[in-house]
C-alpha cells in the first residue's frame, strides 16, 4: 500500500510515476494538493485563485479518470507558496501579511465538467485556512460514482460562511451509500450522538440566522435530531423536503427487526468465499430491518414534531424515510397549510407503505394537534382512530369518511383495515371559522 502527498505542480511526476497499471494498484491514499499563486483577497488575485484551483482539480481528475476501479482515498486541500508553513518565516514581511484575511474558494466557470472518477471510494477535504465554497464541494463530489464515504465537516463550515447570510434556498443532494445489508455493523458510534453530527447542525443555524424559506435535503439524506433540535425559531422557513436515510452520520440505525424472518435476496454456499465476504461487507442484499426502532425513530420524529411548532411560517414539510430497491416498509409525512381567501386549513398525514407498520406515540400526535390546532386525537394499534371535539355553538362538525363502503357518518371513532383510509376534519362552519384538517391515513 502507498500513501502519496502530491501538489498540483507536481501533476507530471505524478502521472509518469503512475504510468504502469500495477503501480496504480498500490496507492491507497492519495493527498492532493491544489497550490494557488497567491494569498491576497484583491479582485484579480481572487480570480486568479479560483481559477487556479479549478485547473488544479480538472488536471487530477484527467488523469485519474483512466484508472480504473481500484478503490483509493482522496484528500484535496489547497495552498499558496506564500502561506505559513510553505515558506520560512519571513519578519520583515510585517505581521499584517500573516494575518489578513483569506477568501473562500469559488468556481470561475459555470460550465466546468470532470469526467467520472472510478478509483476513487473516499473523499476527504481537511479544516484548511481557505473554505471551499458549497458549489464546489458539491461539483467535486458529482462526478465520483463509487465513493463510499465522505467527510461532511467541510461541507458543515462551508453553511457557515458570511456569504450565505442572505441565502433564501438551499437544496443539498448527497448520495451516501447506505450498505445492503442490514446486518452490517457500518463504524464506532458517536459519543455525542446527536451532537456530533456537524452538518446538520451546520444547516439548523443556517435556518435559523439567515432568510431561509426553501430547504430541500435528498440523497437520501442521513438525518438525525440535531437537524431540529434545540429552542430557537426556524422565522422564514416555509418548505422543506427530507428523503431521508434509515442510517445516522455514526452509523446507527432507524429501524430493527429479526434476520430469521426475512430470507436473503441472494443465497449462495459455504465454499463461496467471495459472495461470503461481500455479505459481511454489507453489498449484498438482506433486507430485515422491517420495523421503526422505537427509541431511534421516536426522537427523531419527536424532535421534527417539536421544531415545526417553531416554523411560524411553514406551509409545507415533506419527510420521507423508504427502504430504498423496495420501499415496502417506508413511512411518509406531510404536513401542508393553505390560506384561501375566507379560510385557513392545516393537513398533517402520515402515510405507510405497504408492509409499513408503526405506533405513533402518543407524545408525538399532542406535538401535532399544537401546530394543527385539533384537539383530542389518539391512535392505537395502527388500526383504531379515536376522535373526540367539543360541540360549542357555532356547531362544529366532525365527520369519518369510510372509503370502504363511500358512507358518511358521524361518531367518535371508526376502526380501519390496512386498505381503508380515514380522513378526520373540522369543517368550516356558516360563520367561515378556520378550517383545520388532521388525516391519518393508512395505504395499502
Amino acid at each position: 500500500m502507498t500513501d502519496i502527498h502530491k501538489h498540483s505542480s507536481d501533476l507530471l511526476m505524478f502521472r509518469q510515476i503512475f504510468s504502469f497499471p500495477q503501480r496504480r494498484q498500490t496507492l491507497r491514499r492519495l493527498y492532493y494538493e491544489v497550490d494557488l499563486p497567491t494569498s491576497s483577497a484583491r479582485h484579480k488575485e481572487r480570480d486568479a485563485d479560483d481559477k487556479s484551483f479549478e485547473k488544479g482539480i480538472i488536471d487530477l481528475y484527467s488523469e485519474l479518470s483512466t484508472w480504473g476501479k481500484q478503490g483509493s482515498n482522496l484528500t484535496v486541500a489547497i495552498s499558496s507558496s506564500e502561506d505559513l508553513g510553505r515558506r520560512p518565516l519571513d519578519f520583515s514581511m510585517g505581521l499584517e501579511h500573516w494575518l489578513r484575511p483569506v477568501r473562500d474558494i469559488y468556481l470561475s466557470s459555470d460550465n466546468a465538467d470532470l469526467p467520472e472518477l472510478s478509483c476513487i471510494r473516499s473523499l476527504y477535504i481537511p479544516d484548511i485556512k481557505r473554505n471551499l465554497h458549497p458549489s464546489v464541494i458539491g461539483w467535486i463530489i458529482s462526478s465520483l460514482p463509487r465513493i463510499k464515504s465522505t467527510n461532511h465537516s467541510a461541507l458543515a463550515k462551508a453553511l457557515g460562511s458570511p456569504s450565505l447570510r442572505n441565502l433564501k434556498s438551499l437544496y443539498i443532494s448527497l448520495e451516501e451509500s447506505i450498505p445492503l445489508n442490514c446486518s452490517y455493523e457500518t463504524q464506532t458510534e458517536d459519543p455525542a450522538y446527536p451532537d456530533g453530527d456537524a452538518l446538520n447542525l451546520s444547516i439548523r443555524k443556517l435556518a435559523e440566522t439567515s432568510p431561509l424559506a426553501t430547504l430541500s435535503l435528498t440523497g437520501p439524506w442521513l438525518i438525525s435530531p440535531a437537524l431540529f433540535n434545540g429552542t430557537a425559531p426556524f422565522p422564514y422557513l416555509q418548505d422543506l423536503n427530507i428523503n431521508a436515510a434509515i442510517l445516522t452520520y455514526d452509523g446507527r440505525w432507524y429501524y430493527t427487526g429479526d434476520p430469521s424472518f426475512v430470507n436473503r435476496h441472494f443465497q449462495f454456499g459455504t465454499e463461496d468465499t467471495e459472495q461470503g465476504e461481500a455479505m459481511l461487507n454489507g453489498e449484498v442484499p438482506h433486507w430485515w430491518r422491517t420495523v421503526p426502532d422505537p427509541e431511534m425513530f421516536h426522537a427523531l420524529m419527536k424532535s421534527m414534531a417539536e421544531a415545526m411548532n417553531r416554523m411560524p411560517r411553514l406551509l409545507r414539510l415533506k419527510f420521507c424515510m423508504a427502504m430504498y430497491l423496495t420501499g415496502d416498509h417506508g413511512i411518509f409525512f406531510w404536513y401542508s397549510e393553505t390560506r384561501p381567501a375566507r379560510w385557513e386549513e392545516r393537513r398533517c398525514r402520515i402515510g405507510l407503505i405497504r408492509a409499513a407498520k408503526w405506533e405513533v406515540p402518543d407524545e408525538i400526535l399532542e406535538l401535532w394537534r399544537e401546530r394543527v390546532g385539533w384537539e383530542g386525537v389518539t391512535l392505537t394499534d395502527n388500526k383504531v382512530l379515536t376522535m373526540s371535539t367539543s360541540i360549542g355553538k357555532d356547531q362544529d362538525t366532525l365527520q369519518s369518511r369510510h372509503y370502504a363502503n363511500q358512507k358518511t357518518i358521524t361518531i367518535a371513532s371508526v376502526e380501519l383495515t390496512p386498505h381503508q383510509e380515514c380522513n378526520a376534519s373540522i369543517h368550516e362552519n356558516k360563520r367561515g371559522k378556520a378550517r383545520r384538517n388532521l388525516i391519518v391515513q393508512f395505504a395499502h
